[in-house]
């Protein structure tokens, strides 16, 4: 079971049909719990000794068929953040500038629920806020990037598909 451990902090993993029929893994008892759960703690288990792969919090689990068997992604989930409407906010920005210039101008308070990604060309900032964006957030954001989207499966989207930044030196770095 060839397995690899991502740039971005995901786990990809490989299966045959044989490997699945021997973890008692099939799409039929995917809604199974016990089964299913089984299997992915077995798959879990020999990752950590191959790669080192650790989740802390949850884990998002996709499994895709191949022609023998399936392709499994797993994908770190952020720590649990208190409860949003609205967000978490997605934006593209085209340049390291722009980026840095849109983390200074945002509030501290908003500054800390940020994360900012390597994505494509470009970056990727997604903000995580409850409510709405303060109108002076919305018109820099504006000025500097593109909406790209909103909500879990926007954030999520980014972080499976983007190389994540630490902080604003790894930002200048990036370029």
């Amino acid at each position: 079971m060839p397995m690899e451990l991502l740039g971005n902090g995901c786990l990809r993993v490989l299966l045959t049909g044989e490997e699945m029929a021997c973890l008692g893994f099939s799409f039929a008892s995917l809604d199974d719990d016990e089964p299913t759960h089984t299997a992915l703690l077995s798959i879990l288990r020999a990752a950590r000794r191959e790669t080192g792969f650790c989740a802390p919090g949850g884990l998002l689990v996709e499994v895709l068929p191949l022609c023998d068997g399936c392709l499994l992604l797993f994908t770190p989930q952020p720590p649990a953040r208190p409860h949003r409407v609205g967000g978490p906010y997605v934006f593209d920005v085209g340049t390291p500038d722009a980026l840095l210039q849109i983390l200074s101008g945002l509030p501290p308070a908003l500054r800390s629920g940020t994360d900012t990604y390597r994505f494509g060309k470009g970056y990727r900032l997604v903000l995580y806020i409850t409510g709405r964006l303060p109108a002076p957030v919305q018109w820099l954001l504006r000025e500097c990037a593109r909406d790209a989207g909103a909500g879990d499966a926007a954030a999520a989207y980014t972080a499976e598909h983007g190389t994540r930044l630490n902080a604003e030196s790894g930002i200048r770095n990036a370029e």
